[in-house]
This record gives structure tokens, C-alpha cells and sequence, in this order.
């Protein structure tokens, strides 16, 4: 590899995150720094099994101090930042591959997108998206500040900043994570210190409310977000996501005057986050506004993805609002233009279940023979390796056992069986045998001896 890079993390108690981050990038660092603020399982051991450097610091409620701590280790020439709860999937690890085999730009700090994964399970409807910067050259005078959700600093009229299309998936917003963490009981005294340092840190404010939001105390977090939106500056690197954010939780607190008021002062200011159209839509959605919720849909389609530094949830301006449209003209029984709909997130989206269930709810209510209805749903699907398991989770969602059965038995000759694959097998030849769940006909001993055998 060209390009000699040192991984500097800052971890606690990671034991069950560490392996899998380490694991998705080791091959692509030539040495792994690793500052340890205090950890009591079995984390440094593991660390150690990666031949990591690793260095003790004594935790003193301040993220940036030591992020600081483990930039000082670093050797190489530059520097890549992930933390434990961080993993690297196989595409973007070869585009990072790419990158760093190429020729870097010495005065430049790369950004990556920063996928975060919500709620109770990883769940590709419930991720937000940022964009942070993870690479940068060493001895360069780069360097955190803020003692929570630490900010990289640097003199701006001589760093040149590039957005690379790498996606870093962080799991430490999951209910599990954060119950085990406590994060929020660490977080929020840090927080609350710094305002009273300084009553008008507006990025402090945003920060608190963001961590009242994510534990579910929607009021509380909008009056922090209204605090911050005191110093508002268009200009700061938060501020479309503070905007978005009062929206969402006027939104949610069925506020949609408020809500939509909100959304206009962010359209002012940052007219291609797509982001705020969509949440327009949700609020057109819940006034029963059809019509205007189509038009926020179209431009939301007409605008196309945020570029990154607006970019928050998900989709907004591809698979999410095509799939809104399709419920829209679903409801309407104006099947063929839902079809259209959904079919469109099909091809954005192979992996997303709902729209292909809405298919076939949609097909079924014609009189289309079996294995017509077979081929319309094979054929929203063009070369996807997943497309057999898909199509038999779809199937066996809408109560039809013995065709799931068919395409999950499909999936071992295509080379993408697996331990959901069987599961989902056994599923629908139980759901087969069980006269209170089949809808289909013809079951037979063969399904009855093949549950049996799965049993065993």
C-alpha cells in the first residue's frame, strides 16, 4: 500500500464491538492505536490479539483529550478515525482500498459517511446518515476540541475538504448499545457542565437535545433544540441538522404548524436538503393533505438524494419517497401507478421487504394464474443474489407458505443458503402442516417428514 495509515481509536468496555470493527479494517492499517479510558472486561486482551499499541488514559469527561491522546501515538502518515462500535462492510472496505492505494492529497481531510443504526435492531428502514471526517495527514496540527461529540479542528483556508462515497456503519445508537453503555448518564452531566461554562454554546444545546431525543423525551429535547436555535448561523456544520430536527420533533408531537414553519426556514437556507421535503410529506400525510403530500413526494424525487453534509435520514429522495407514493396510490386502488411505485424501490432497494408485500397483496387481488404470478414477482428483480430469499420472505409475510417454501428451498441451489434461509424453511413447512395457517393446498407427508427431519 502506498499510503502508510495509523487506526487511532479511544475505547471503553468494547469487547463485544472491538473484534468485528478491528476485523472489518486490519488489513488495510499498518499499525492500530489504541487509547483506553478505563475499560474492566476484556478489551485490551483483545486489542492486544490484533497487536495493537495500546496506552492508558485516565478519564477525565472529555472526549476530545483523549482522541488527542492516541493522534500523539500515531507514526504514520496518516491518520484514520473509527470507533469500537464502527464496522467496515466488504464494498466500502475495497473502496477504501482504492483511496488509500492512490495518491492523497496532503493538505486535504477526507470525509466518510457515518451510517448509524437506530432502535432495537439493525433495521435498514431506522439509520440516519452523517458525514465525519476519518482521514487526514499526521503532524499536521489537526486536533479535536469540544469535550462531547468532539469536533476536528483545522485552519479551513489551508485544508481542502473531500467527501469520499465510504460508508462507516456505527451501531452505538442501538437500544442495546446505549442501555449498556449508559450513555446518555454519561453524556448529558458532560453536557449540561459545559453550558454552564457557557451559556450560549449552541452546539452544546443541539447536543443535549439530541441525547433527550434519542432516550424518547421528545418536549424536553425540542426545548434544548429551541435554546440552540437562539445562535442560529446558517453556517455552522450542524445547523440543517438542528433545523430538521425541530421539524421531526414538532412533527412527532403532532405540531405540524410549527412543524412546517420550521421546514421553510430550512428550505430558505438549504434548498437541496431533501431531507426537510420528505418530513413535509409526513406532515401533508397526517393532515390528510394528499395532494400536497404528492407534490412534497415529486420534489423530493426531482431533487434526488442530499448531498452528504444534509443528508440525514434515509433514502429520502430515492426508495423512501418512491415506496410513499406507491402507499398513496395503494390506498387509492390505483394499482398500476403503485405498481410503477414500487417497483422503483425494488430496483434501488432489492433487500427492502415492504414493497414487494404490497406486490403481492396487489397481484393477488387479480385473477392471475400461479405461476404467472411467479414470474411478475421474479421479474421486478434483475440479477440480485438475494432475490430467491426475498422473494420467499414476501411470500411467506402475506400467509403464502408453500410458494415461500419453494423459492426459500431455491436459495441452496443458487449458493445463498444460510442459517435465515433454513429457518425460513422450516417456518413455512410448519406453517404448511398446521391446518390453521395454510392458506395453499396440497399439503402432503413429504412437507410433514421434511418439518420433522428440520426438527431433529
Amino acid at each position: 500500500m502506498d499510503n502508510e495509515i495509523s487506526l487511532c481509536m479511544i475505547v471503553k468496555d468494547e469487547e463485544k464491538t472491538l473484534p468485528v470493527c478491528l476485523n472489518s479494517i486490519k488489513d488495510l492499517v499498518d499499525e492500530i492505536i489504541i487509547v483506553d479510558t478505563g475499560s474492566k472486561d476484556k478489551t485490551i486482551d483483545i486489542a492486544k490479539s490484533f497487536s495493537a499499541k495500546i496506552y492508558s488514559f485516565n478519564w477525565n469527561n472529555d472526549f476530545s483529550e483523549a482522541r488527542n491522546e492516541s493522534l500523539k501515538h500515531a507514526t504514520k502518515d496518516w491518520i484514520l478515525i473509527m470507533d469500537a462500535d464502527e464496522e467496515l462492510y466488504l464494498e466500502d472496505k475495497e473502496r477504501l482500498r482504492a483511496l488509500l492505494s492512490s495518491e492523497l492529497k496532503e493538505d486535504a481531510i477526507y470525509f466518510f459517511q457515518g451510517i448509524s443504526y437506530l432502535g432495537e435492531k439493525i433495521d435498514e428502514g431506522n439509520i440516519t446518515t452523517s458525514l465525519n471526517p476519518r482521514l487526514f495527514k499526521n503532524n499536521r496540527g489537526i486536533h479535536y476540541e469540544g469535550q462531547i461529540h468532539n469536533q476536528l479542528v483545522y485552519i479551513s483556508n489551508e485544508v481542502s475538504v473531500i467527501e469520499e462515497y465510504i460508508k462507516i456503519h456505527h451501531y452505538g445508537y442501538l437500544n442495546e448499545k446505549i442501555i449498556l453503555k449508559k450513555k446518555p448518564d454519561r453524556n448529558i452531566p458532560i453536557l449540561e457542565e459545559q453550558i454552564k461554562r457557557n451559556s450560549k454554546d449552541g452546539f452544546a444545546y443541539f447536543n443535549l437535545g439530541t441525547e433527550y431525543y434519542y432516550l424518547g423525551s421528545i418536549e424536553k429535547a425540542l426545548d434544548y433544540y429551541y435554546k440552540s436555535y437562539e445562535e442560529f448561523d446558517y453556517n455552522l456544520g450542524y445547523s440543517s441538522r438542528l433545523i430538521l430536527r425541530i421539524a421531526l420533533a414538532n412533527y412527532e408531537l403532532k405540531r405540524f404548524s410549527e412543524a412546517l414553519r420550521f421546514v421553510d426556514i430550512g428550505v430558505k437556507y438549504f434548498e437541496k436538503c431533501t431531507d426537510l421535503y420528505y418530513v413535509k410529506s409526513l406532515i401533508y400525510k397526517e393532515l390528510n393533505e394528499t395532494n400536497m403530500q404528492i407534490d412534497a413526494l415529486n420534489m423530493c424525487i426531482n431533487i434526488g438524494e442530499s448531498p452528504a453534509k444534509f443528508k440525514y435520514l434515509s433514502g429520502t429522495g430515492s426508495y423512501g419517497a418512491y415506496n410513499e407514493l406507491g402507499n398513496i396510490y395503494m390506498k387509492l386502488n390505483d394499482y398500476d401507478k403503485a405498481y410503477n411505485y414500487f417497483s422503483e424501490v425494488i430496483k434501488l432497494k432489492p433487500d427492502y421487504i415492504v414493497p414487494l408485500c404490497n406486490i403481492i397483496q396487489m397481484i393477488y387481488k387479480q385473477d392471475i394464474p400461479l405461476e404467472e404470478i411467479k414470474l411478475k414477482v421474479e421479474n421486478l428483480f434483475d440479477d440480485y443474489p438475494k432475490a430467491y430469499y426475498i422473494i420467499a420472505e414476501a411470500f411467506y409475510h402475506e400467509g403464502h407458505y408453500e410458494i415461500s417454501l419453494e423459492y426459500a428451498s431455491k436459495c441452496k441451489a443458487s449458493g445463498i443458503a444460510n442459517e435465515n434461509t433454513r429457518k425460513l424453511k422450516l417456518n413455512s413447512l410448519q406453517k404448511i402442516t398446521n391446518p390453521m395457517f395454510s392458506n395453499e393446498s396440497n399439503v402432503n407427508k413429504e412437507s410433514k417428514l421434511e418439518v420433522e427431519r428440520y426438527e431433529e
